[in-house]
């Protein structure tokens, strides 16, 4: 999974969610990899035992000067938290299995089970907006379009490295208004232009001081050395946006054939053995 995830200033949280997030800070917090493995964990508790799990241990943090920006940058005051919403997430997770699962996960959300009925529950109930989005097997191309490709880090925590940008919400929100309105200028209403849209609509319900994070996550687990050199699927997009930008839209289908080949290749393999 690859994720992209929105932290906020603490300081700027209600109460008493800023308390319960301080305290689980205080406490310290999990690895990234032992993150990861407590989610996997809870999914597979959800579907055994027909119970979402409870949220939320799994809080992210990051300090202002993790953070990279240009003239829009504004992050903070303090450190920024980034709730995984685990319960949340696990539910949506759940009602969009596709169902051509494991029998165990078909029969533990058909419509009318107890974990469906809850899972419906808890996004019906939901105040907020989570504050991450997954991707199985590939990091979607809209994501790209909003950070610098420059900005990039080879970060490895807990044996896993991959590739991360932690970026001002800010400049987010102006490079991906600028992204979305060429890509609808020049390509119309695609799928491409729809997911943008969504995403940036996700980001406008979250305050001002915030910063993005774009994270390989347990991709990057399986990109070696010449994996990781090959990739260049974010100065690609922003490559295609420039050719967009310029009037050369009939070049873009050659430039991105290489990012769409790498990916074919990363999506295959979940189904290697």
């Amino acid at each position: 999974m690859a994720h992209l995830r929105v932290h906020e200033p603490l300081a700027g949280l209600d109460e008493p969610r800023r308390t319960e997030l301080a305290r689980v800070l205080v406490r310290g917090c999990p690895g990234v990899v032992a993150a990861l493995r407590v989610e996997r964990s809870a999914g597979l508790v959800a579907v055994t035992t027909g119970r979402l799990p409870t949220d939320d241990v799994t809080v992210g943090s990051l300090e202002p000067d993790q953070v990279t920006g240009g003239a829009h940058r504004v992050v903070g005051p303090g450190t920024l938290v980034c709730p995984w919403d685990t319960r949340p997430r696990t539910a949506a997770a759940l009602l969009a299995a596709p169902r051509g699962l494991p029998d165990l996960l078909v029969r533990a959300t058909a419509p009318g089970s107890a974990l469906e009925g809850e899972a419906r529950a808890v996004l019906a109930g939901a105040t907020s907006p989570v504050h991450v989005l997954s991707s199985s097997w590939a990091v979607p191309l809209a994501w790209f379009a909003l950070v610098d490709p420059g900005a990039v880090q080879l970060l490895e925590t807990d044996g896993l490295r991959r590739p991360v940008w932690r970026v001002a919400m800010s400049d987010v929100r102006v490079r991906g208004a600028r992204v979305l309105g060429t890509v609808a200028e020049h390509l119309g209403d695609t799928g491409t232009a729809a997911a943008l849209g969504d995403v940036l609509r996700w980001l406008h319900r979250f305050p001002d001081g915030c910063a993005v994070e774009l994270d390989y996550g347990g991709i990057g687990a399986r990109l070696d050395d010449a994996a990781l050199a090959q990739d260049r699927s974010c100065a690609v997009v922003h490559e295609v946006v420039g050719q967009l930008e310029r009037g050369e839209g009939a070049d873009v289908r050659d430039t991105l054939a290489p990012v769409l080949a790498f990916w074919a290749r990363v999506r295959s393999w979940e189904h290697a053995s």
